[in-house]
């Protein structure tokens, strides 16, 4: 990926390849000139920053479900849904009590967790697109200024399967 990438277009002869290149990547093995690059963040830097962070979260919010999971509703009794369909029904309460917050006081401690999670995570995504200038650009433009959501942003996701099948219904892509 980025070593690959970064090692060919630093070493590049054309001085504006290696311009770009400087604010894309860091060198993995150090520049000729004996620095380590670029003073400051690149591109390549706030990817593995943001990943890390981000998979702090998922395993925050994987363990966060697992006991949400363990709520007498879904472990006591007969099973009526899979662990796969217990744990999407968890995250859509989790994310309809963010949208609606009258919703919050019906859901049970684990459920409450796992809101608290998300909408930190949310929030902290949202504050990026608000704010770009954090990584480093002051002249950065937010893509996603004065939004009604704030506070309540949740991602839409969209199911394929229910996309194609409204798609056919419909009578076409058209």
């Amino acid at each position: 990926g980025f070593t690959e990438i970064g090692l060919k277009t630093l070493g590049s002869k054309d001085a504006g390849v290696r311009a770009i290149a400087q604010d894309l990547v860091r060198s993995p093995t150090g520049m000729q000139s004996g620095s380590s690059g670029k003073f400051g963040a690149t591109a390549s830097d706030i990817h593995e920053r943001l990943h890390a962070t981000d998979q702090r979260m998922y395993n925050q919010l994987y363990d966060a479900v697992d006991r949400a999971m363990k709520d007498p509703e879904f472990s006591i009794g007969e099973q009526k849904m899979s662990r796969k369909a217990i744990r999407q029904e968890v995250y859509k309460r989790a994310a309809l009590a963010i949208e609606r917050p009258e919703l919050q006081a019906d859901l049970t401690k684990g459920e409450r967790e796992v809101m608290d999670l998300l909408k930190e995570h949310f929030d902290t995504k949202r504050e990026l697109m608000e704010q770009p200038g954090i990584f480093g650009n002051a002249n950065a433009v937010s893509i996603f200024p004065g939004s009604r959501h704030k506070g309540t942003y949740v991602p839409n996701v969209y199911d394929r399967g229910g996309k194609e099948l409204m798609t056919q219904k419909l009578g076409g892509p058209e």
